[in-house]
């Protein structure tokens, strides 16, 4: 049976001090930026944040360029998260929730083309998943 996962995907250039409670409960892929470093640095420095794609918890820091539009930061992060976490024999992403983003007509389009059907908004972002949950 395919393994359920939820995966967070954090665009949000000042998310900061919000991931040291969120990688804990689930693996965070998270924009490297000036406002997000010092608490990647933190996350880095326990050992404790499993920097494998098959964790539930712990955090997976991704580059971006200052060029790069919000929609640019969202499609690498979405090719980066789906290349690690959909392929994997045993496991099904089925869950991702974003932040940094609303919920528009670009994001769902982008979502729906990596196969997520369903979407609401969540402070400070949105969630996607597919099928029935």
């Amino acid at each position: 049976m395919a393994k359920k996962r939820k995966i967070a995907l954090i665009v949000d250039l000042e998310f900061g001090s919000k991931l040291l409670e969120l990688y804990t409960n689930i693996h965070c892929w998270i924009i490297q930026s000036e406002g997000n470093q010092p608490y990647i640095d933190q996350v880095l420095s326990t050992g404790t944040h499993m920097n494998c794609c098959w964790e539930d918890f712990g955090i997976t820091p991704f580059l971006w360029y200052p060029e790069d539009s919000l929609a640019e930061i969202l499609n690498s992060g979405l090719d980066n998260v789906w290349d690690h976490h959909v392929f994997e024999a045993d496991a099904q992403l089925i869950w991702l929730d974003i932040y940094g983003v609303g919920l528009n007509e670009y994001t769902k389009t982008a979502l729906f083309e990596f196969g997520f059907e369903h979407f609401s908004e969540i402070s400070g972002g949105i969630s996607a998943w597919k099928g029935a949950v």
